[in-house]
């Protein structure tokens, strides 16, 4: 049986800073509080699990230890390598549209891997590649993990089915897992629950790695998918529809009388932004274009280093002008 990593447990890299670790400890903690999820029988052991790794990765002593009897191991060809295919996920209770960590873990690397077909998620980030040494019958295997962060779109028990993998041409199958995903509250109307369309809020973070040798940026991408009723969906497609009107008509405006086209477009924009914004008040509808930004999620991620927007590109498509542009029909 596999010993458990800490820095799983608490969904953390190795070299996470006290800061993380114990934000880390309360965001686990919180989610397996056995008095949250009375139904699910293995609650209290994953929570007795998570504040022995946090009392672990807490104390400067104590992990350091823990990670030098970690890094000791050595995997050995003498050792002959089990083969299977573990797949998880760290809640199996959630809310429509909330994350689930979802991840596979297999001896060895570079094995051909394919993911599950998943109907009813969307895959908001990853995947990110993980190695790690854990114990097999008394012997050190060099384990790795592939992290997934899905979100259910829609309502009732959603299965994760089998992902596969192949050992010397030989396929090995995960266990499907199955979620039961309850219904959500809108976040931009209240008194509304959540439709299958969420509002996608695109994020990402540079990471930059470097030595003696070269330089390197790692660019990490994800999506936030926030909650959204139907009628709340209908009306913010109305208010892009006015948008991209307006601007357009300002530009035409504009060039009738000799002037700037930009500018009209500018202006066109800003005279129907009023317009849809008021449109929004009357329906007590809270607009995407500032709302968004202050989820609770996307201002967790943005703590975390994670800045709005996809990554940026080179090119017009990529630049500063036109992510201005775009931002003015969002």
């Amino acid at each position: 049986m596999s010993s458990p990593d800490y820095y799983q447990l608490l969904g953390l890299s190795r070299d996470a800073n006290p800061v993380q670790i114990k934000k880390g400890y309360h965001r686990q903690a919180l989610l397996h509080h056995p008095d949250k999820n009375p139904n699910d029988a293995n609650s209290a052991d994953r929570f007795k699990l998570i504040a022995e790794a946090y009392k672990v990765l807490s104390d400067p002593i104590k992990r350091a230890n823990y990670d030098a009897g970690f890094s000791s191991y050595a995997f050995t060809s003498s050792v002959i390598s089990p083969e299977y295919l573990k797949a998880e996920v760290d809640v199996k209770k959630v809310r429509l549209n909330e994350e689930v960590e979802l991840t596979f873990s297999f001896p060895g690397e570079g094995r051909f891997f394919k993911k599950p077909v998943l109907y009813g998620w969307e895959i908001t980030a990853g995947p990110t590649v993980d190695h790690r040494y854990v114990l097999v019958d008394g012997h050190s295997i060099r384990e790795t993990v592939l992290h997934y962060t899905v979100c259910a779109l829609r309502s009732g028990v959603q299965t994760i089915p089998a992902a596969q993998i192949h050992f010397h041409h030989i396929p090995v199958n995960s266990e499907a897992i199955q979620v039961f995903v309850e219904e959500n509250n809108c976040y931009f109307k209240s008194g509304e629950k959540a439709g299958n369309n969420p509002l996608k809020v695109m994020m990402h973070r540079m990471q930059v790695t470097s030595n003696t040798v070269y330089r390197k940026t790692i660019i990490h991408q994800r999506a936030v998918l926030l909650p959204r009723s139907d009628l709340v969906y209908w009306y913010h497609k109305v208010g892009r529809v006015l948008k991209i009107s307006f601007a357009l008509m300002g530009a035409v405006f504009a060039m009738t009388r000799g002037e700037s086209a930009f500018l009209g477009m500018v202006g066109g924009s800003l005279l129907a932004g009023v317009n849809v914004h008021l449109m929004y008040y009357m329906m007590g509808i809270k607009s995407k274009f500032y709302y968004s930004s202050h989820h609770p999620v996307v201002l967790e991620y943005e703590e975390c280093g994670y800045r709005l927007g996809e990554a940026p590109h080179e090119g017009l498509f990529g630049s500063k002008r036109w992510a201005f542009v775009k931002s003015m029909f969002v």
